[in-house]
């Protein structure tokens, strides 16, 4: 059986403040919101034009407390983690998934 890979390393701003949230069983988390920004050619004009991706990244333990503390709104960030894939059903009845990044990885 081959080995599988789930690392990914983003730098970007967070686009809010950092959320801290408790956790009954594993203390605490801190919730992020990362942007990062890329510059792509328009399709249409060859011109630049700047693209924002939102990526939601999850902290935890000291490393929470850490980023809730010193990070703020436009703090420019570099997260090293892994892709998380959850699936709930939501109140309305509709299945929902997201993804979102562990941050785990000491970078």
């Amino acid at each position: 059986m081959s080995a599988s890979v789930n690392t990914v390393i983003l730098v970007g701003a967070l686009a809010r403040k950092p959320e801290l949230v408790p956790l009954a069983a594993r203390g605490t988390a801190c919730s992020l919101r990362l942007v990062v920004k890329d510059v792509l050619e328009d399709a249409t004009t060859g011109e630049p034009r700047e693209r924002e991706d939102f990526f939601d990244v999850d902290v935890f333990g000291a490393r929470a407390e850490i980023c809730h503390t010193r990070l703020r709104e436009g703090s420019e960030v570099d997260i090293a983690g892994r892709l998380r894939w959850r699936e709930w059903r939501a109140e309305d009845g509709q299945k929902r998934s997201a993804v979102s990044i562990i941050d785990d990885i000491p970078f």
